[in-house]
């Protein structure tokens, strides 16, 4: 049996036929991968007596409640019940549980709302909630005065689970009772494949800068964007999360991908007496020298107040000093 933080790996059970069945009943999973789907219990009972008997063949469990999700086998010089191809490989196949279709109904229906002049060669992202569209029109107002009249168009994607969408990684709750769910990497697709324009585009619409932001957890999910693709010339980060669990130490470990980093916080956000959140300046700091030495032009400014103070204004210079650069 083999183990990681959320799953286990071990040999397949009678007793997995109705969680084999409960999935493998989908006509989105078996097909998909060339098996029908199946018809009762008992023939996923079966697959498992008749199929899923070799040698290196695991059911991949949820450590949580021994559920099974899916299957893999690995072939060493020779066919498998999974393959029939006669090389060593992998095979492998997770299927799609309900939380994985309510986290793609949920990148799917995205919002997208578009501020400043769609013409203009400067795109700016942003994900936003309802608070922050609240005051959406100050902070482009903000951007117009403090880049100097420059033309932007932004984007303003709205999402609809803050902690889901846009944390890295799983984590527990920090205030409150409500969990990270780690869905940063499904929004950032969507943003990648929806919002950020292709090679072609960028030559037709003559747009010369992508810059992403936003502000709180938004901006950790900015900040964290640009370690996973370098398609954004820049990085607005505006008071970002930089408290959130083990982000210090994915920054010391890992290479981000953009030219220029603009962070700030306010200067009593440190001063909460969550034990967590009351790490933010201690983090923000050590971020701003991470980037500094790898070569960033990073800009660390520290705005009056707490975390709750001019969310708007805060955003909008942080755009402003990409734009500026």
């Amino acid at each position: 049996m083999l183990e990681t933080e959320r799953l286990v790996l071990r040999r397949w059970e009678d007793g997995d036929a109705s969680d084999l069945y409960e999935y493998a009943k989908d006509p989105d999973v078996g097909p998909i991968a060339g098996w029908p789907p199946h018809q009762s219990i008992e023939e996923s009972r079966e697959v498992i007596k008749n199929a899923f008997t070799g040698r290196e063949a695991y059911a991949v469990c949820l450590k949580t409640d021994g559920k099974a999700i899916g299957a893999i086998e690995l072939k060493l010089n020779g066919y498998t019940d999974m393959t029939d191809r006669d090389d060593n490989c992998l095979t492998s196949g997770v299927w799609k549980t309900e939380e994985w279709k309510t986290r793609k109904a949920q990148v799917s229906a995205f919002q997208v709302l578009s501020f400043g002049n769609p013409e203009a060669d400067t795109l700016l992202i942003q994900m936003v909630d309802d608070h922050d569209l609240e005051v959406i029109e100050n902070e482009v107002s903000y951007i117009e005065k403090l880049s100097g009249g420059q033309c932007f168009d932004l984007k303003a994607i709205r999402v609809k689970n803050w902690n889901d969408d846009l944390s890295p990684w799983p984590a527990p709750a920090v205030f409150g009772n409500e969990e990270f769910g780690g869905g940063a990497k499904e929004t950032l697709e969507f943003v990648l494949g929806k919002i950020v324009p292709t090679p072609e585009e960028i030559k037709s619409r003559g747009i010369k800068r992508v810059f992403i932001g936003g502000y709180s957890l938004a901006a950790l999910f900015a900040l964290w964007a640009g370690y996973q693709t370098n398609a954004f010339d820049g990085i607005a980060s505006a008071s970002p999360s930089a408290w959130f669990p083990q982000f210090i130490e994915y920054m010391r470990e890992n290479e981000i991908h953009t030219e220029a980093v603009y962070l700030s916080l306010g200067d009593r956000e440190e001063r909460t007496r969550n034990p967590v959140m009351s790490k933010v300046g201690a983090a923000i700091r050590e971020a701003n020298n991470l980037l500094a030495t790898s070569g960033v032009d990073c800009e660390l400014e520290w705005n009056k107040g707490n975390h709750f103070k001019d969310p708007d204004l805060r955003t909008a210079k942080a755009f402003a000093w990409l734009m500026n650069r």
